[in-house]
């Protein structure tokens, strides 16, 4: 049985702490690295690392009892925060306010990923066989455009 996230707070904490910016490639490896750590250590898949031309994609898999797969969508960058003057807080440190949290990523899109990761965990914590097999593909590209997503996306189907 799969332990779940026991602390969604301080996974958010940690990935907002992530300067995952497209300018900041060790930013965006730090990120990869504590996704790729909480999908194999948390949540049990099975975790590829696919390189393209720009950023590479995490690809992760669950294997449930039926091959048909549902695939959960992500990304690890973040929008540049711009001038940092007009930030009341640093925007790579997550902060509460009237019982919201802020920092650079906490709505697009690193708080959906790890209240999906979680979601996911604790499911997993309780029901460790799933009735679907889960695919996880987390690029590192959305903010830019996501230029490298379609070539990645025919070459990893054409693998298939």
């Amino acid at each position: 049985m799969m332990p779940a996230i026991a602390s969604p707070v301080q996974v958010l904490r940690d990935l907002i702490a992530c300067n995952s910016v497209s300018t900041n490639d060790e930013g965006q490896q730090a990120a990869r690295q504590k996704i790729a750590k909480i999908l194999e250590d948390d949540i049990g898949a099975d975790v590829t690392l696919i390189h393209t031309s720009g950023k590479p994609i995490i690809f992760a898999t669950v294997p449930g009892e039926r091959q048909e797969a549902l695939l959960f969508y992500g990304h690890y960058d973040v929008m540049n925060p711009g001038d940092l003057s007009k930030w009341h807080n640093d925007p790579f440190e997550l902060t509460a306010h009237d019982g919201r949290f802020y920092g650079r990523g906490a709505g697009d899109n690193k708080g959906q990923l790890v209240a999906t990761l979680t979601g996911i965990s604790q499911f997993l914590a309780k029901q460790p066989k799933l009735p679907y097999t889960i695919q996880f593909l987390i690029e590192g590209e959305e903010e830019q455009g996501s230029v490298n997503l379609p070539i990645a996306v025919r070459e990893q189907k054409d693998k298939a």
